[in-house]
């Protein structure tokens, strides 16, 4: 029949479109892993633009902890250039600390330059209303209540760890083209709100909270 010929047709595209999108993970995956599943060192990568990015964090770092010696060892949670050697890596206990940081601003890298699709950047146009107001407190809630795109759906709709992930991710991407001018434009607004610029750091809630003066 008609209806199972258009589902069957559904059914062909969703698992297309689905081959793409796994194809697509598998790449970028292969960028930034080994197959055995080990962290790819930056300085090792097979994109040019992180291994250079990495050779000049090494080169212009300050050195390896107290040693000062060159950094060619890399961190293997994190993918950077962090030590001299295996033996200092080791002995650094507050490395462990911002390596999770560091493996997420690699991660990021590699997305920017792993040749995917970049939904995010496909902004949605003026609010339907003048009147509708946007969250401006936290990045995924204002990106979420003004319809913007992540890697799978619109901000907001993840729901599972890896969802979530990527959702995290695509408000990084986002929100570094937007800090700025979204910083300036929320001064403005609450500088005509409370008739002086000087007081933007007295503006408060409907609670009396204090509220920050630009988007966190």
């Amino acid at each position: 029949s008609r209806s199972a010929f258009g589902a069957s047709v559904a059914g062909g595209r969703r698992a297309f479109f689905g081959w793409l999108t796994g194809a697509a993970k598998e790449k970028k995956a292969s960028l930034m892993h080994r197959e055995d599943g080990s962290l790819i060192p930056m300085l090792e990568s097979p994109i040019p633009g992180v291994q250079k990015l990495a050779q000049q964090y090494a080169a212009h770092g300050q050195g390896c902890g107290n040693c000062r010696h060159p950094l060619i060892y890399s961190c293997p949670k994190s993918g950077f250039p962090s030590h001299c050697c295996e033996v200092c890596y080791n002995e650094d206990k507050t490395h462990q600390d911002y390596a999770p940081k560091l493996r997420e601003v690699y991660a990021d890298l590699v997305d920017l330059r792993s040749g995917r699709k970049f939904p995010e950047f496909e902004f949605p146009g003026p609010p339907a209303h003048e009147w509708q107001r946007s969250e401006l407190l936290n990045w995924r809630a204002y990106l979420s209540d003004r319809r913007f795109n992540g890697q799978d759906s619109v901000i907001g709709n993840a729901r599972t760890e890896e969802e979530l992930e990527r959702e995290a991710q695509s408000i990084r991407h986002i929100s570094s083209v937007f800090t700025f001018p979204l910083t300036i434009a929320h001064a403005i607004y609450w500088a005509k709100v409370l008739g002086d610029p000087s007081r933007l750091d007295q503006k408060k809630d409907e609670e009396g909270n204090k509220l920050p003066w630009r988007i966190a």
